[in-house]
Parts: C-alpha cells; structure tokens; sequence
C-alpha cells in the first residue's frame, strides 16, 4: 500500500519516522515546508525524505493548487496529513481511494480547532485524548479512525504531555496501517452536537495575570512551555519569560503581584489566592522582594 504524507512539524517528523520504520506502508511522496510558519514546534521533512530518497514537494503557504497534480501522480493509496496548519482542499482530499487521515491530539468532538495540547492544560483538564481522524472539508469534523484517551498528570507540562501523546500515537499508527493493508479500517462518525471548538491564541494569551489563582498561573506557564512559546511577564518594561513555575501555599495579605520572598528556590509571587515559586535567572535579575509587578 502506497501512501504520500504531509507534514511540518515535531510530531510529523516523529509520526512519520515511526511508519518509516514499521515498513507497513511504503511511503512514496512527501509534502513539507523549508521555512517555518506560524508554528512553534515546525521542523521540516525535507531531510527525512532525502534520507530514504522519497520525493519531495515543498509546499509554499499560499499556493494550494500545486498540491493536487503532484500528489495525483504519486497515485498513493492512503495520504497522512499531521501536523499541517491549512485545511486540505476537496481536489487533494478525494485522490486516495482509502482517504485522508489526519491527526488531533483531543478528545474529539471535543476540542476541535487550534492548540488542542496546549488548551487541556490551560484549562486544568485531567485527560485528553489521542486521536485519528478521516479529514474532510470541515475542522477536525471527520469520522474517527482511532481514539485512545490519555490522562492529563497534574507534573505535566507541553513538553511531557506531547511526548506521551506521541508514544500512544505511534501504537495507533500501526494498527492504522494493519487496518488499511487488510481493509477493516472501522470509520466513528463523530457527534457534532457534542463538538467545542477551541480557538487560536494570540501573545496576549500568554501574559501572566497575578490578579489569577495560583493554579491558573500554573497552567498557563506548564501550558505554553517549549516547544510552544512561553508565558510572559513584564517587568521594568521588559518582557520575561517564564518557562516554569511551582504552586506554593504562601499567601498571607498581600496583594496580587507582590513578591513576598526570593531564597534558592526562586521567587515567590502572590496570586490572587496563594502563589508560585518562579526561578527564572532572567526574571530574578530585574526583581527584589517586596517589589510589585
């Protein structure tokens, strides 16, 4: 069975990685990008597909309609589409005779659209899900193919929730690719009254409000760790960082912001209800205790 995939990000390159190496489907196209877009986690499928010498097509942002032909000629039984931030158009979505299969890491119909690993965890969620999907016209809005729901741990951040994600994917992608080779792929409609959408963050997003419980501040840092783009303060009129945090139960009658004490484990900055223990070299350089941000 021949498959083309098309991809340009973290989990593309590990997802296609894993079907490279499980020699269940020949891969015989693969659609990429060479310059990063708006993704934070892009990396590129050009050296995989010059590695194994499988034929590339670099695909520009705003140009769809190159896609067609060049898939088209490929003749691919099955295209894998993950990790690719443009809906596909109907003249790419109907040349495989099995399909589109994409990828969302959400309990869906929960959860369709934008950030689905990093919305659970901004929103204390304690479970998520992996899941395979046959791609239409919609968002995120075809019939499952696979699901497999994945407990979201309170130590969890982006980084170690997209790993383990990407471990239970790997596991589907194979019995994905048994079901193509034997035809009994099982198709899950999915219930759209049921479905949420979750939109697209912008930077003000990732702003840190002391006015907000400790656990919120939590999530957010935890939520928008690397390989995403970080939560941010500002401090002296300069943006900082923050790539992680700890609850504390400090809390007393200070106000939100103010910084009750640095030690060697960081600062610790009162929440609207206790706080967090921030040890950021960059933000303890502009800071002192007492300070208010």
């Amino acid at each position: 069975m021949k498959a083309v995939f098309i991809g340009s990000v973290e989990s593309s390159h590990n997802l296609l990685s894993h079907i490279l190496q499980n020699n269940l489907i020949t891969i015989v196209g693969i659609v990429t990008r060479d310059t990063p877009g708006p993704n934070s986690d892009f990396r590129s499928l050009q050296g995989l597909a010059e590695t194994h010498g499988i034929q590339c097509h670099l695909a520009r942002r705003d140009i769809q309609h190159e896609l067609a032909p060049w898939i088209a000629a490929l003749d691919p039984d099955v295209i894998f589409c993950i990790g690719w931030s443009q809906l596909l158009a109907a003249d790419v979505l109907t040349i495989p005779p099995h399909g589109v299969i994409g990828y969302h890491p959400s309990p869906l119909p929960v959860g369709r659209g934008r950030h689905p690993i990093i919305w659970p965890l901004v929103l204390g969620m304690s479970e998520t899900a992996s899941s395979f999907l046959l791609l239409d016209e919609g968002v995120d809005s075809g019939d499952l193919v696979s699901q497999v729901s994945l407990p979201i741990k309170p130590q969890d951040d982006a980084a170690s929730l997209y790993g383990r994600l990407l471990e239970v994917a790997c596991d589907q992608l194979d019995d994905i690719c048994k079901s193509l080779i034997a035809g009994t792929l099982i198709r899950t409609p999915q219930d759209h009254d049921r479905a949420t959408y979750w939109p697209e963050r912008g930077k003000e997003d990732g702003a840190i409000d002391w006015q907000q419980p400790a656990m919120t501040v939590y999530n957010l840092v935890r939520a928008l760790t690397k390989p995403y783009v970080g939560a941010h303060c500002v401090v002296n009129n300069q943006e900082v960082k923050i790539w992680s945090c700890s609850l504390s139960e400090s809390a007393g009658n200070a106000e939100p912001g103010r910084v009750l004490e640095i030690d060697r484990s960081g600062a610790v900055i009162k929440c609207s209800d206790a706080s967090v223990v921030i040890n950021e070299p960059a933000l303890l350089a502009l800071i002192n205790e007492g300070d208010v941000l």
